[in-house]
């Protein structure tokens, strides 16, 4: 649902190899981006989802975590592509800036709009009709709604779909490669992000509520392969924002103008006998980039000094208030063991007289005569 805008249209070129006869041979595969094909990649998204659990199957992972992590990475995998060929297209082939923000917008926009209107809207008006038919059914079947009116509000939940958390982690991850991987041509997505994120957390508060059943909670210590993908996206962010700062934008150009010339038509493109130096400024800033990122991974810690010194504190009152339960019933014990020998003691020397009633320390009790 990424690809482009309603009615619009992109031509991806496809570059064929002719062997023996010299030469290349150069097609255009015209795709028509509608309706019709946001079905068909609708469809096409839903058939590569059982794929991929069933390759994950034949997989046979030993735990289900692995399992779980296998499927994720394959799904995200083609939802990425689905996402951002487009984008990836209007800026490296094209090299059109202005159609990149459109289409940033557009994503920002109509998406938003698009899932609060499939994840919300459209189900509660499809369960409502649903539930009308079926009460209409039953009423004609059966006259005695006893049954139906005793049921309580657990099997009317019982009944709702299941909650899959992959549709909410895939629309986080590809907002957070389209604010990061492209932030050069379209410095506004982050602020659009923060808008979208607020609409997007109180529809899917609805949806838990009333759409969706009651999950069950997992503890889990990350987010597992999400957080590898992100990782992945925020990495490939700085070698695409360069890219756009030096080859699509016109920003390079004003702190080198003396690299790039205008055509005709008003494009910027860059000299050809320059292009070794923009590659090298452009690898420059990458490096400079992944340095300040490794400095400041290994110089700020992920745990804050406060945070860590508490958690401290807190394990090491547990451990305490462990170790003196563990003292206290060892010496009540040793205690007992003590009353019980001295007594064991006395009936052996043959004064049984004066053992009539001996109340033991703790839940031991007997009687002697």
């Amino acid at each position: 649902g990424a690809l482009g805008g309603e009615g619009s249209s992109a031509v991806l070129p496809i570059l064929l190899a002719a062997g023996g006869g010299g030469g290349d041979l150069r097609c255009e595969l015209v795709v028509e981006i509608d309706n019709t094909g946001r079905v068909a990649a609708l469809n096409i998204n839903q058939q590569y989802s059982r794929l991929a659990v069933m390759l994950t199957e034949w997989e046979n992972h030993e735990t289900l975590l692995g399992h779980r992590n296998s499927v994720i990475l394959k799904r995200v995998l083609f939802e990425a592509f689905d996402a951002y060929v487009i984008l990836f297209y209007l800026a490296v082939y094209e090299r059109d800036i202005y159609s990149l923000r459109l289409e940033l917008a557009g994503a920002f926009n109509v998406d938003t709009l698009r899932r609060v209107f499939t994840e919300c809207i459209m189900p509660y008006v499809l369960r409502y009709f649903t539930k009308g038919k079926e009460s209409a059914g039953t009423s004609k079947k059966d006259d005695d709604l006893k049954d139906d009116k005793k049921r309580g509000h657990l099997t009317s939940e019982a009944e709702l779909e299941e909650y899959d958390t992959f549709d909410d982690y895939i629309e986080m991850l590809i907002q957070f490669g389209y604010v990061t991987l492209f932030a050069s041509a379209y410095p506004l997505a982050a602020l659009l992000a923060m808008g979208a994120n607020f609409i997007e957390m109180r529809s899917d508060m609805w949806k838990l509520g009333h759409l969706c059943r009651r999950q069950i909670p997992v503890r889990a210590n990350s987010l597992g392969m999400w957080k590898v993908c992100l990782k992945v996206i925020a990495w490939l962010a700085a070698g695409s924002n360069l890219y756009l700062f030096a080859f699509t934008s016109s920003q390079m150009r004003q702190w080198f103008p003396d690299y790039y010339v205008t055509d005709k038509l008003g494009n910027t493109m860059p000299k050809a006998s320059a292009l070794h130096e923009i590659l090298l400024i452009v690898l420059i800033l990458e490096h400079c980039a992944v340095i300040t990122v490794m400095l400041v991974r290994n110089t700020i810690a992920c745990t804050p000094e406060t945070v860590r010194l508490g958690i401290m504190k807190n394990q090491w009152y547990h451990e305490d208030l462990a170790s003196k339960a563990r003292f206290r019933s060892v010496k009540r014990s040793s205690a007992e063991v003590a009353s019980l020998s001295h007594i064991v003691q006395k009936s052996q020397q043959g004064r049984p007289s004066q053992l009539r009633q001996v109340s033991w320390p703790g839940s031991i009790g007997k009687q002697f005569d």
